[in-house]
């Protein structure tokens, strides 16, 4: 398989969803992005304009910290 049948455009729409997802504090929708960006950097997909380790990048800090979580149950700000 080249690189021509690896590339695909996707990292836009993954960052409007992973950006609606943190705005809506939905985790789990960005926990799923983030493995989903993970899965096609271990088959070495690429982007055509974006690199997918950048973008696994971003999805994570995304999912990070929002100090941290007390809405679901995890770390919050209180217990720092």
């Amino acid at each position: 398989m080249n690189d021509k049948e690896n590339t695909i455009s996707v990292a836009r729409a993954i960052i409007r969803i992973g950006d609606a997802a943190e705005k809506a504090k939905d985790y789990g929708l960005l926990k799923s992005l983030e493995e989903m960006v993970d899965q096609l950097a271990r088959h070495n997909v690429k982007d055509a304009e974006v690199d997918i380790k950048l973008l696994l990048e971003y999805v994570k800090s995304l999912n990070d910290c929002e100090y941290c979580r007390a809405s679901n149950g995890e770390m919050s700000t209180a217990d720092l």
